[in-house]
């Protein structure tokens, strides 16, 4: 899959609710803009998976949580190919490191 087509993929995910004013802005950003909207989406879908298994009566399955934590690599990968500044790269990397690391710890969890 070309980079064109992952971000093409991954814009999908996350702008599917936004106002036709928001989608528009959100077409005219630049490249590194949109990364980091899509990693503080990222890190808000992780924070709500982590709030319904804590504090839901029923846990989160087995299943969505693997789920989620595909996207989450998904874009670990597209950040590590995108065309971003070192700095830039570096902080989102660390954004969803932690991000895939609280949801290893919720599988493991979940499997014991």
């Amino acid at each position: 899959m070309s980079q064109v087509q992952q971000i093409d993929s991954l814009r999908e995910l996350y702008v599917g609710s936004l106002s036709l004013r928001e989608k528009a802005n959100f077409a005219s950003r630049r490249p590194a803009e949109i990364v980091k909207m899509l990693v503080n989406s990222e890190c808000m879908l992780v924070r709500d998976f982590l709030l319904a298994h804590y504090l839901a009566d029923t846990r989160v399955p087995i299943k969505s949580l693997l789920q989620q934590k595909k996207r989450s690599l998904d874009l670990y990968r597209y950040i590590l190919t995108a065309k971003l500044i070192p700095v830039e790269k570096e902080i989102l990397l660390s954004y969803m490191n932690a991000n895939i690391h609280q949801l290893d710890e919720v599988i493991v969890e979940v499997k014991h």
